[in-house]
């Protein structure tokens, strides 16, 4: 069985595509240049919200799915404050 990406929120404010939590977080921690730990930050797969919408930064909305339809390398996707 070939592993998938899955879309997680790490912390509150930022959602990763990765194959693992642990990838999840070293994502975020490449992106925002912390170095945060695993006891550190709440991760939640959203695997089953793919549902969810998303507000657009540019506008508009879409799904956590549709992303995720597009995404086929673990990457930072976004986040809010």
């Amino acid at each position: 069985m070939t592993e998938q990406l899955r879309p997680f929120e790490v912390g509150d404010y930022d959602i990763v595509a990765a194959y693992s939590k642990e990838q999840a977080l070293t994502l975020l921690n490449e992106y925002c240049g912390d170095k945060f730990t695993l006891e550190d930050m709440d991760i939640t797969d959203l695997s089953d919200q793919l549902d969810r919408t998303i507000h657009l930064e540019e506008g508009g909305t879409e799904t956590l799915g549709e992303i995720m339809s597009r995404v086929y390398t673990p990457q930072y996707l976004f986040g809010w404050e």
